[in-house]
């Protein structure tokens, strides 16, 4: 069966999409992963189909706004807020881009940002239509972030109702553009802001990719939506280290990862200068992935390394502890990793991730990225490497995860459903 997979988002967003398309593949499907223009050698790597969305998310985190809410992203209510008006004119185009990338499909899968734009594809193509998620929905985010303490608990009612406050502005920012491009399609105008909540009304299968063993699995969740465990990408058999990185590994004990990944910064020699400063003043090795932010361009004492994109799969494993923004990608391979972290979370979801660290005893306190400096950082990265019960969590975590198939599961479940299509009703009245 031909299925499209629109993966929207950074690397970390589309990396686990890479990984179900594989899987899909290896079932007799043919899957084409629809994402945006700086992905399609690495989805073209796997010998999987590829098209473009036009949207270009590393342009516009590499823009004023964009360093704006890595630098400042304090508040995930506001950032969401900001991010809609932004997106707000590109909605028409995206929708059709959506639909076109659906159009040849027998099924569509579509990540939480393309949501309401897949689920409209699959409706008038009246193909089966599959959510995929890679984090608990958003109003469901405090209640099981963290610990549950009296003042933690009220802090998460607050941003509990935050954030339902929040999506209430953005959907009425959004429901008229989408409206009307529903009317062009000879749709029902009427839509139901569902996806927030996480449950799909209609009955079509929503797949949330991460553990039951990190996150549990609301009581309440019906059994079309499935929690399938994480959707590891595979080791790229044709993939073969740096020699400089090999050596610097063998050449002394486990260093420290630190990257920001996709999340860019406005100044990132100040960011490499504070990360020296950390490694340097305990005396530890470290590893700087530039990331999009672009760390490490200038000359690095000895003991220190800068490198590019690489299978963090590989890598992690052989640290002896991972620094890095709590995106879903990089938090679940490092629990994978089973080596502690430390996060320092710049926006929306990474602030979740940063509690299921600490809730999960696999790191310290997070470490606020808009003050950030050498002693913070320094101090979170020591506790890290000397507190053994970060290490025996992490090693419990990873053991967990190792006997979990994510992807294998998330296809049986997705087999299931489009031999059962036909049944479900629309999600839109």
């Amino acid at each position: 069966m031909r299925i499209s997979i629109i993966a929207i988002g950074s690397r970390g967003d589309v990396e686990p999409h890479l990984a179900l398309a594989i899987g899909l593949s290896k079932a007799g499907h043919e899957v084409t992963v629809c994402t945006h223009p700086e992905f399609e050698g690495f989805v073209k790597s796997r010998s999987i189909g590829y098209r473009a969305l036009s949207v270009e998310v590393k342009s516009i985190l590499e823009g004023n706004l964009g360093h704006k809410w890595v630098e400042e992203g304090q508040n995930p209510a506001r950032t969401l807020y900001e991010m809609v008006q932004f997106a707000k004119p590109l909605v028409k185009d995206l929708m059709r881009e959506c639909l076109d990338c659906a159009r040849d499909s027998e099924a569509v899968i579509y990540s939480t940002l393309a949501a309401i734009a897949g689920s409209t594809a699959a409706e008038y193509l009246k193909i089966p239509g599959i959510s995929s998620h890679l984090q608990p929905p958003s109003r469901l985010q405090p209640l099981l972030g963290g610990p549950t303490r009296n003042r933690e608990a009220l802090v998460g009612l607050l941003e509990w109702l935050a954030i339902v406050i929040s999506e209430n502005i953005i959907w009425s920012q959004l429901k008229s553009p989408l409206k009307q491009w529903r009317e062009e399609l000879g749709l029902n105008p009427s839509i139901k802001p569902f996806l927030t909540s996480g449950i799909d009304p209609s009955g079509n299968p929503s797949l949330y990719a991460y553990s039951q063993s990190v996150v549990p699995r609301p009581s309440d969740w019906p059994d079309f939506v499935h929690q399938s465990g994480y959707w590891f990408l595979p080791q790229d058999p044709a993939w073969i280290p740096p020699v400089e990185l090999e050596e610097f590994l063998g050449a002394g004990p486990p260093p420290v990862f630190i990257s920001f990944g996709s999340m860019t910064s406005s100044d990132p020699k100040g960011i490499t200068e504070t990360i020296v400063e950390a490694l340097s003043s305990i005396g530890v090795r470290g590893i700087i992935g530039a990331g999009w932010a672009g760390l490490g361009n200038e000359k690095l004492p000895d003991g220190i390394i800068c490198v590019g994109a690489m299978p963090y799969g590989w890598l992690f494993p052989k640290m002896a502890a991972v620094v890095h923004h709590g995106g879903a990608g990089t938090t679940s391979t490092v629990m994978q990793s089973g080596v502690p972290s430390v996060v320092i979370p710049c926006l929306l979801d990474q602030f979740f991730w940063a509690k299921r660290v600490v809730a999960l005893g696999l790191g310290p306190k997070p470490v606020e990225r808009k003050n950030l400096s050498a002693k913070q950082l320094a101090d979170s990265i020591r506790e890290a490497l000397s507190t053994p019960k970060y290490i025996e969590n992490a090693q419990r975590i990873a053991k967990h995860l190792g006997s979990e198939d994510g992807v294998g599961k998330a296809v049986i479940e997705i087999n299931r459903y489009l031999l059962s299509f036909g049944n479900a009703q629309s999600v839109f009245e």
